[in-house]
């Protein structure tokens, strides 16, 4: 560089899901699109991972009201009573259901993320008495996180009846098929309609990375549609998808994060829902 005080930026592209867990344990969960800046290490701040400005840790006396159980009870609420309140939030009625789905999934991220810091940061800031207590600490969040990537797969669901789409009739929400994995939807409902039709199967998976291939074996289905929110995906990677039969349904606010010979190939959630309507 010409002036050696100039900022460096340095680029580290993952090769593999292998690389990108082993970043994601340093850093924690990245989303698609979603910066997180990280401190430099030896920071004594505990808050060292700063959500960008639209995904700021909301003040306890600015934010709406949590989420709450049912009966009144102690307990933190579910997936899926966060997927309600973020539909509540952000209901959008009149937008189409590629623009609900991202605006609504933004939300509900801002609330789980909310909620793991008001249930973990008091324990993360005052310490721990013992590594056990540590170590169950850190179960838990890590259930946690492993229990949010359903958020996409129940957002859809909700989404499916808010346009008119019944469940058990027009489609079934991971019905029991006798393989190592069941599909997220099936189109239409296992059991409704014309048996002689074939059915349409779609997996959510909001980032892709090399997880399609076990995802597709562990269903056991030749072809499906996967939806997902990965900004973006190699030529060889597509082509490598493609090949396995899998169609990719992608929301149209994201096609352009994909390389151009590709994008008449994505399919929009609205196209899609448009294609499996009128299956039952």
């Amino acid at each position: 560089l010409s002036d050696p005080s100039a900022p460096v930026c340095h680029a580290w592209v993952c090769r593999d899901e292998t690389e990108s867990d082993l970043i994601e344990a340093i850093v924690g969960r990245v989303d698609p699109g979603t910066p997180v800046t990280w401190s430099a290490e030896g920071t004594p701040d505990p808050a060292r991972f700063i959500l960008p400005r639209r995904r700021k840790i909301v003040p306890p006396n600015d934010r709406e009201e949590a989420p709450t159980t049912p009966h009144g009870r102690n307990e933190p609420p579910t997936i899926e009573m966060l997927v309600m309140q973020s539909a509540l939030a952000q209901p959008l009625a009149s937008q189409p259901v590629d623009t609900r789905l991202l605006r609504r999934h933004e939300r509900f991220t801002d609330l789980f993320r909310q909620l793991e810091h008001d249930l973990y940061a008091p324990s993360a800031l005052n310490g721990f008495p013992d590594i056990a207590s540590l170590l169950e600490t850190a179960e838990r969040i890590r259930a946690g996180r492993q229990g949010r990537d359903d958020g996409l797969a129940f957002q859809l669901r909700h989404l499916l009846t808010e346009d008119g789409l019944i469940e058990g009739t027009c489609f079934c929400f991971r019905p029991t098929m006798g393989t190592v994995r069941s599909p997220d939807f099936v189109f239409p409902a296992l059991g409704a309609g014309d048996s002689d039709k074939s059915v349409t199967i779609l997996l959510v998976e909001p980032v892709i990375r090399d997880r399609w291939k076990v995802a597709v074996e562990e269903t056991g289905v030749p072809s499906v549609h996967m939806l997902t929110l990965q900004r973006g995906v190699s030529l060889a990677q597509f082509n490598e998808m493609t090949s396995a039969g899998i169609t990719l349904v992608v929301p149209a606010r994201l096609h352009d994060t994909y390389p151009s010979e590709i994008r008449s190939d994505l399919m929009t959630l609205e196209s899609f829902i448009a294609d499996v309507r009128y299956l039952a």
